[in-house]
């Protein structure tokens, strides 16, 4: 995933007279039949795989690349080595993506059925899935070497035992917490085990001592269904990030606040991946959250320093606010470059700073050429 000068060859074309924008000032089709613009265009097919309900990511990135994991309907797909290698989980009759995906050491692991699942993936030619012996679970998290899991009335903790080939669990009757209808749990770097439950409510506690309280976090009244929980590896990050009915949210543990990163936008045909509609999971690295959204089948990528879309996204989807389908005509105008899509729209490229944005502009009709200014 890697940003690409590309050039885009145009043949020279007559002006239309049509004019998008009142009070035109001239600019017509550059006479250089070559422009140069940083678009952001995928090293692989990573941006346009075609997800089917999709529901969980997980995501691991080191000097070796990227290693993505993503579960739609019937299959959990791994991106590695620039290549997505598609695991056939059919037989467990998942109609979406299963809950749950994690990455530890070369082994991927889900939950489906009541069961946990690992693979190893660092071979990548074939999957082999087992089963973890004397886990049972509907949803999992880990951090570091251990793993916590929920079941309908308890919380479980294990570390792992971990060879090259093989991965087996030690049970810590100790840590066990009994609670019922827990439907998300994330095991956090500060030590805590943080978990939702059907009523939307947040709680933590420590598991290092059996007679700490429940705490219940005072979130709920802006956070709603929650789908899943995650936290930056930067230890300089304190917030907690959810995903949501209504939006992607962030809890800061310091303050005991919720605050907006997206709210989620109105349902609608022409839905493009300018927005959220029904996020699932959510993942963070270096600073970038991914969400799955169920709605228009996409991965989008939002910049947590400034919680603004960047130009990434793993979707098929044609509405994409920074997607030429067949570039016909361009023009460029100062800091921004138009571009006559064949789809009946003009993508708009603002480069400010070298900081780029879009807006697809839709025609009423197909234009063949234009005029901006």
């Amino acid at each position: 995933m890697r940003k690409f000068r590309i050039g885009l060859i145009l043949a020279a074309m007559a002006v239309a007279a049509f004019l998008p924008f009142a009070n035109p000032a001239p600019a017509a089709a550059d006479d250089t039949p070559t422009i140069g613009t940083e678009m952001f265009l995928p090293t692989s097919y990573l941006q346009y795989y075609k997800l089917e309900n999709p529901y969980a990511i997980c995501r691991y990135s080191d000097a070796g690349g990227d290693v993505v994991a993503i579960s739609h309907q019937g299959k959990i797909v791994v991106y590695k080595n620039e290549t997505f290698l598609a695991m056939d989980i059919s037989d467990l009759n998942n109609t979406v993506g299963v809950p749950n995906l994690f990455i530890y050491r070369n082994f991927l692991l889900f939950s489906a059925s009541n069961k946990l699942f690992y693979v190893d993936i660092s071979d990548g030619s074939a999957f082999t899935r087992k089963t973890l012996d004397g886990v049972t679970c509907s949803c999992f998290a880990i951090f570091g070497d251990s793993l916590c899991v929920a079941t309908n009335s308890d919380i479980n903790f294990y570390d792992f035992y971990y060879s090259a080939s093989d991965l087996s669990v030690t049970e810590l009757p100790s840590k066990k917490i009994e609670r019922n209808n827990v439907t998300n749990i994330h095991l956090s770097k500060d030590g805590y085990v943080y978990y939702s439950d059907q009523n939307t409510d947040i709680y933590r506690k420590d598991p290092e001592d059996a007679s700490s309280p429940e705490e219940r976090l005072n979130a709920a009244e802006t956070i709603e269904g929650i789908k899943c929980i995650c936290e930056n590896p930067d230890p300089s990050d304190d917030n907690l990030y959810f995903s949501c009915t209504n939006g992607i949210f962030s809890f800061s543990k310091a303050t005991g606040t919720a605050s907006e990163i997206v709210r989620s936008s109105v349902k609608t045909a022409d839905a493009d991946i300018s927005s959220v509609y029904e996020p699932q999971g959510i993942c963070i690295v270096e600073g970038k959250l991914w969400i799955v959204d169920k709605y228009i089948k996409a991965v989008q990528e939002i910049d947590l320093t400034d919680n603004e879309f960047t130009e990434f996204a793993i979707t098929t989807n044609s509405r994409a606010v920074n997607r030429l389908n067949d570039a016909i005509d361009i023009t460029i105008d100062g800091d921004k470059l138009y571009a006559l899509d064949e789809n009946k729209s003009i993508v708009v490229i603002n480069n400010v700073g070298g900081i780029r944005t879009y807006n697809r502009i839709a025609l009423p009709e197909a234009a063949t050429a234009f005029s901006a200014g």
